[in-house]
């Protein structure tokens, strides 16, 4: 999962310019990135060559990059997740309720005020519909009828912190109609497939489009918020919860591979 997040200005020009790419390439219709990368093309892609991709990728992201937007994304490695044993799994429900969990912990971070941690700026959420796992639109403050993402988060922002105090709204849309939505797609999409390839294919690059969005953030306040749950890292987390005994060859896995992606991260964003 992939968030971005801005000022509501920042949104408001960065709608029109993205909606004007897409006018002009793919005549208004709605950017997924699932379809986007599709070989052959399929929909409003078909017979395009390898150069027009790269131009209109190119523009798209330039409509992220060229605004001060934030990041925060959390991915969860599939594989790692069915590794646990099932009494195990039970205590996480879900990979998508993992990353549902950091993104918005993520965005309440981003509204901290650093002089004034419990004064926060309001930081308005809006996800993706997503019927499967209950990021809906209930209307209704009653638990009972909310889908189940739409509750944890009202149950994050019931807690007395800081960051639940940055909490300002949640909502849920379909992506073909916030293209805001449209560009946390891209975010997520080149987020999960490098740490696939850190996985799996160690030696295959960053791709070009996440290299722009992260290498722009070279100040600290900046700084990406990300969060790569590997099985080792999921471990690790039960370990803290007292679900698990601890075990030090777990720990060092777990910050071993959380310094790897650290270090890897760096160098690909440089190449």
């Amino acid at each position: 999962m992939g968030g971005l997040i801005a000022e509501s200005a920042v949104w408001e020009s960065f709608t029109d310019d993205w909606q004007t790419v897409l006018d002009e390439y793919i005549g208004g219709k709605w950017f997924h990135m699932k379809d986007y990368v599709m070989v052959p093309g399929v929909g409003p892609y078909v017979g395009w060559d390898e150069s027009k991709r790269r131009e209109f990728l190119g523009k798209l992201v330039n409509a992220i990059v060229s605004r001060n937007i934030r990041y925060v994304g959390c991915v969860v490695s599939i594989d790692g997740f069915d590794a646990l044993p099932p009494q195990l799994q039970e205590g996480f429900v879900d990979p998508y309720y993992m990353a549902f969990q950091h993104a918005t912990h993520g965005c309440s971070i981003c509204g901290l005020n650093i002089e004034d941690p419990f004064s926060p700026e309001k930081v308005a959420m809006v996800y993706a519909y997503q019927d499967t796992f209950g990021a809906i639109n209930s209307g209704s403050a009653l638990p009972r009828n909310q889908g189940r993402a739409e509750q944890l988060w009202h149950a994050m922002k019931s807690q007395n912190t800081m960051f639940s105090a940055a909490m300002e709204s949640y909502a849920s849309d379909f992506p073909k109609n916030i293209q805001a939505l449209q560009a946390a797609d891209l975010f997520a999409y080149e987020l999960t497939h490098y740490f696939e390839n850190l996985l799996r294919r160690p030696k295959d690059g960053m791709r070009w489009a996440l290299r722009q969005m992260l290498a722009d953030k070279k100040d600290s306040y900046h700084q990406p918020l990300l969060k790569f749950y590997s099985l080792e890292s999921m471990l690790e987390t039960l370990m803290n919860d007292s679900v698990i005994p601890e075990n030090v060859d777990v720990r060092i896995a777990a910050s071993m591979l959380e310094l790897q992606i650290k270090m890897d991260m760096q160098d690909r964003i440089k190449a």
